[in-house]
């Protein structure tokens, strides 16, 4: 078992605020994770670009890609959301921070979003969605409560 969470799943006498600090870590590191892998591939295309190993010159339908870009990432709030509400129906720890866990891997997709309306040079969009991805993230952070409770209450 991953060290950190021994006392998450050992310790029954825990408090709302340490099992909250712990789902909060478990966002944060798949949150983290889903966007780092992200931006990786961002600076590896980044790299291309400027190496002019890859033309991205070539024309596209910047409106109707800007807009299905958009509305994917608009897309994940919910679906994060219902995800980590049907990961953490049962009370207990386990639910609790497998909906964590989903929740921050969801709710960071819009970064991916962004390096693909980087890559089709739609800056301000990858911006907006870069915007968005934090909004996310503050969003999920603020949400963890209800799943901190529903752990202590098994």
């Amino acid at each position: 078992m991953f060290k950190p969470l021994r006392p998450f799943f050992k310790d029954p006498k825990l408090s709302l605020s340490e099992v909250l600090e712990l789902l909060r870590q478990a966002f944060m590191l798949s949150f983290a994770a889903q966007s780092s892998i992200a931006l990786l591939t961002f600076l590896a295309i980044w790299v291309l670009k400027l190496s002019k190993l890859i033309d991205f010159s070539r024309a596209s339908n910047a409106v109707s890609l800007s807009l299905t870009l958009l509305l994917i990432g608009l897309s994940f709030l919910p679906m994060a959301f219902y995800l980590a509400q049907w990961r953490s129906k049962k009370a207990g720890r386990m639910p609790a921070l497998a909906a964590a866990l989903a929740l921050g891997t969801m709710l960071a997709m819009p970064t991916w979003l962004a390096l693909f309306a980087y890559v089709e040079g739609l800056n301000l969009l990858s911006l907006a969605l870069l915007t968005l991805s934090g909004l996310y993230y503050l969003i999920g952070l603020i949400n963890l409560r209800g799943y901190a409770e529903k752990a202590l209450s098994d």
